[in-house]
């Protein structure tokens, strides 16, 4: 066969294949369905669209947030923060109400130069008389911040872990030497732990123009099924320092007097904005 030949058929094969294709056009459903392990997936919409809009997680996927049950515990009032000295805590477990008074403490790794054998992470887990989860935290050096929570009596409260150095009380001021720059009218800076809409910071509408790269919020509505949040920022490079700096975004969430916060595994804190002071 001739040059000429093969290329007049092969004009003539891609000719009857677009005629194939395009005749088809009119009943076209789209592409075909997502498959996965040759099994077709669905795609959840619903749960797309919340976590696209607000970081939120819904519909299966929560499951996988929500390991075990929570302690009613979580729904009590917040107890009041009051002035107490800072003692360094060993590994073990204690009892609200025997091994330290009821109260609202705060847990740090402490700010004294250490030695490395003495910087190894601890896990604090608070959980109520059933065993049932409160606060579960990794404390660690590397992190910024310290965990707030209330214990209210009967609480029991594990630290376990070798080679570490965290202690606990409580300040009013802990919060200061985290904040870079003073905090404007509107701007409230809160770490891990458990916290009351309308004790620990004001009801109202929140803005989120900057998320750490990881962490998460639990939203507690008078019942122990919360809305649970991903909060995970993203870094970009900027070119003229050089530096990895936060992507700046753009959330909103509505905070109600009496619902409660449980923000989880932050490396660094934060910044609640209220709306219409960010603008």
């Amino acid at each position: 066969m001739s040059r000429k030949s093969r290329s007049i058929l092969l004009q003539t094969s891609v000719l009857l294949v677009m005629s194939f294709l395009l005749s088809g056009c009119a009943n076209w459903k789209g592409l075909m369905p997502e498959k996965y392990d040759g099994k077709t997936v669905q795609r959840d919409e619903t749960s797309i669209e919340a976590y696209s809009k607000a970081k939120e997680i819904v519909g299966e996927s929560k499951d996988l947030y929500i390991l075990e049950p929570f302690s009613e515990s979580l729904l009590n009032p917040s107890l009041p923060l009051e002035e107490s000295d800072f003692f360094k805590i060993e590994a073990g477990e204690y009892v609200v109400g025997e091994d330290f008074p009821a109260g609202r403490y705060q847990f740090r790794y402490m700010n004294e130069q250490l030695e490395p054998h003495l910087m190894n992470n601890a896990t604090l887990r608070v959980t109520d008389e059933k065993d049932q989860l409160m606060t579960e935290e990794l404390l660690t050096p590397y992190k910024i911040g310290y965990v707030e929570t209330d214990l209210y009596e009967g609480n029991k409260v594990s630290l376990s872990g070798e080679g570490f150095s965290v202690e606990m009380g409580a300040s009013k001021d802990s919060a200061s030497p985290l904040v870079e720059q003073p905090l404007e009218v509107g701007e409230v800076l809160l770490t891990n732990g458990v916290w009351e809409v309308g004790k620990q910071l004001e009801a109202g509408t929140y803005v989120f123009t900057e998320l750490p790269p990881v962490g998460y919020l639990y939203l507690f509505d008078n019942t122990l099924d919360p809305r649970v949040f991903e909060l995970r920022g993203q870094m970009e490079l900027n070119e003229e320092t050089g530096e990895f700096v936060p992507v700046k975004t753009h959330l909103e969430l509505l905070l109600e007097n009496g619902q409660k916060m449980y923000l989880k595994d932050l490396n660094q804190p934060l910044k609640f904005t209220a709306k219409g002071t960010s603008e």
